[in-house]
């Protein structure tokens, strides 16, 4: 009787989102991901130094940005930084306006930045052999446990002129 309630409960609050909001296309945003569970949306955009090029130190601002809470922007949690949405950067070595980026949660998706000019940074995925401008996660979780379960992850690129959207679904086991 008691799972029974307990499922009950989870069937009531369960809120399915069907429609999701595009963040403004900003130079800076270089991607973005969004989840199952609501509409909050993580952003990264590149942090540019007052000339307009990449910051070493730092070449990538993260932050949530709150749809359901009226569009404020909040910092990534200690967690979230260092296991979930958190992402390690490296220079190229043979160019200083390219650099590997890495999610912390996603490390065999390298992206790579690249910067052609002050303000303007594209960010690239690599994949069978062909590069995409990199737009979108999405990801399905699972959150009725103590930690969410990610079920499967949906990327979403574009060919490099931007005449056609590819997205590749993985289903995680």
């Amino acid at each position: 009787m008691k799972i029974l309630f307990i499922q009950l409960l989870l069937i009531l609050n369960f809120k399915a989102v069907t429609s999701y909001p595009i963040p403004e296309k900003k130079p800076e945003l270089l991607f973005y991901i969004q989840r199952s569970t609501n509409t909050n949306t993580v952003i990264y955009e590149a942090n540019f130094n007052e000339k307009g090029w990449l910051d070493p130190k730092k070449p990538v601002n993260i932050y949530w940005l709150m749809y359901e809470e009226g569009k404020k922007t909040e910092d990534l949690s200690f967690f979230e930084k260092h296991y979930a949405f958190g992402v390690k950067t490296k220079p190229c070595e043979n160019d200083s306006n390219t650099y590997w980026l890495r999610l912390v949660s996603q490390k065999q998706l390298p992206v790579k930045l690249v910067q052609t000019e002050p303000f303007k940074v594209s960010a690239l995925i690599q994949k069978n052999d062909n590069t995409y401008l990199f737009d979108h996660i999405f990801i399905t979780s699972d959150e009725s446990g103590l930690w969410p379960e990610v079920e499967s992850i949906e990327l979403f690129m574009h060919s490099l002129d931007r005449s056609t959207t590819i997205s590749e679904f993985i289903k995680l086991d």
